[in-house]
C-alpha cells in the first residue's frame, strides 16, 4: 500500500481499495489549486483519507465490499 509508481504522464498510487482510490482522485480533480497551494501529494491525500473512509466502510455493513489492488493515476 502506498507505492508511488511513474505511470506514463502521471504517478501511479497502488492503493488497498478503489473507494480510497475514488476518494483521492475525486479530491485531486475537485480541488487542484487548494492540493498545490498546501503541497499535498497524491500520496499524503490517500493518507489522510483511507483511515477514514475505511473505519467508515467498517462501520456501515451495507456498503459493499471494495476490492483489494485498486490505483489511482494521476496526471501531470
Amino acid at each position: 500500500i502506498g507505492k508511488l509508481v511513474p505511470s506514463g504522464d502521471g504517478i501511479k498510487i497502488e492503493v488497498g481499495n478503489q473507494t480510497v482510490a475514488d476518494a483521492v482522485n475525486y479530491v485531486l480533480k475537485s480541488v487542484p489549486d487548494a492540493v498545490k497551494h498546501f503541497g499535498l501529494s497524491p500520496e499524503g491525500i490517500r493518507r489522510l483519507l483511507e483511515p477514514k473512509i475505511i473505519g467508515m466502510v467498517a462501520a456501515d455493513p451495507s456498503v459493499p465490499g471494495v476490492s483489494a489492488d485498486k490505483s489511482v493515476t494521476v496526471v501531470k
